[in-house]
């Protein structure tokens, strides 16, 4: 990995940093970092959409000159002053030596000494092969070369009618591919690896805050090694990031639904409106959360779910007029609501929920035991059998949960 992929990764995390310090967010270090890279890579990709709608062709020269007229005109200076001083980074390391230090024992080491261990493993065979999935060659990899190439993402593709699946999603993906590639870097996979870790980092802190590290810890190991979304990790496909995004958006929410803390409550809405913008048929998610806040409102949240709605409606809305009237494709069949009266849908779906569950398989499938490991099911179970205590304080989050599954 050269220094200009450092760089523009580096530039992608200010440009997200310099954001959400702007908006006044305050949370933990390891989530800062991972908000600010997922918020960074999401404004890139707004940047090419802007200069597609204004017919620029953009390339590393201005993504770099944009990205830093944006950082120094939201900058605090008072921040970067922190950001430079020696004194406050120590200060700083020391109040995390003497807050966290009693809580890292020898057994949360071990359960981390093994992540770091899957990380490696998954990093090495991403970094190792060249990309070779289907989707990746057929739409993702391929949109994000001519993104990069043409600069623009009306490529010449959609002429051809050559832009795959991908061509239909929203730009954050495929964006965040070019970006990287206009960068210099080689094996895009390097993003899979990113996404996955930040989403490790995300679960592990949100659950920190209400259980022991070593439970925390436990929890993100089975999560990280699932086997479905451990191999993901090693492709180029949109599952990661979507996974990043979710959990940017889902956790949060349930931090400031359980705790009223409105840091966590801006954050989600970044978190929803980056995956509507990775995925559009992600805002399943969102209408799960939606569904979550109208049932618990107040006078206040009222005013919340007002803006959660607009930030989410907007997001929606800008890449299904971009997608009609400037890419000229029909919309995705998955929005087709005829299919709720389809009976065999639902026997699908049934069928799909049994293969989940670890119990059955659908088509060529394997069981749900053999996609998710005991990461699904365990918990699972852990909720049926606390289920009187979980519904009393974290009801919403079953509600939720219930709600996205189907």
């Amino acid at each position: 990995m050269n220094i200009s992929v450092i760089w523009g990764l580096a530039l992608a995390w200010l440009a997200g940093n310099t954001f959400i310090n702007r908006l006044k967010i305050s949370c933990s270090a390891s989530e800062k970092f991972c908000y600010s890279l997922l918020t960074g890579l999401g404004i890139q990709s707004l940047w090419m959409f802007a200069f597609d709608i204004a017919g620029i062709t953009f390339s590393q020269p201005l993504l770099t000159a944009i990205n830093l007229i944006f950082i120094i005109v939201l900058s605090d200076l008072r921040h970067w002053k922190n950001i430079l001083s020696l004194k406050e980074h120590l200060n700083a390391f020391n109040e995390f030596v003497k807050d966290s230090g009693p809580k890292f024992h020898l057994g949360v080491a071990v359960l981390w000494t093994i992540i770091a261990g899957l990380f490696y493993l998954i990093a090495a065979k991403a970094m190792y092969w060249p990309t070779t999935e289907h989707d990746a060659i057929g739409s993702y990899d391929k949109l994000g070369i001519w993104i990069a190439l043409e600069g623009k993402l009306h490529v010449s593709l959609y002429a051809h009618k050559l832009q795959g699946a991908g061509g239909y999603y929203p730009p954050l993906f495929t964006g965040s591919i070019a970006y990287m590639y206009l960068y210099g870097l080689e094996n895009p996979k390097l993003l899979s690896l990113i996404f996955y870790a930040c989403s490790l980092l995300i679960f592990f802190s949100a659950l920190a805050k209400y259980i022991s590290v070593f439970g925390a810890s436990f929890f993100t190991l089975l999560l990280a090694w699932a086997p479905e979304y451990y191999s993901h990790a090693a492709l180029l496909l949109s599952n990661i990031p979507s996974t990043a995004y979710i959990s940017m958006a889902s956790l949060p929410l349930f931090i400031w639904l359980k705790d009223k803390n409105e840091n966590y409550f801006r954050i989600a809405c970044l978190g929803f409106a980056f995956s509507i913008w990775l995925r559009q048929d992600l805002v399943v998610f969102a209408a799960a959360a939606m569904f979550v806040m109208l049932l618990r409102k107040t006078w206040h949240e009222k005013q919340s779910i007002l803006i959660f709605g607009i930030v989410s409606t907007i997001s929606f809305a800008l890449w299904s007029i971009y997608l009609t009237y400037k890419l000229q494709l029909p919309s995705a069949n998955r929005f087709n609501f005829a299919h709720l009266v389809e009976i065999n849908r639902y026997k699908l779906l049934l069928s799909y929920l049994w293969a989940y569950l670890g119990a059955g398989q659908t088509g060529s499938s394997p069981p749900g035991f053999f996609l998710y490991g005991i990461a699904f099911l365990l918990p699972t179970f852990l909720i049926i059998i606390s289920i009187k205590h979980i519904w009393k304080e974290w009801s919403f989050v079953v509600i939720y949960f219930c709600i996205s599954l189907i």
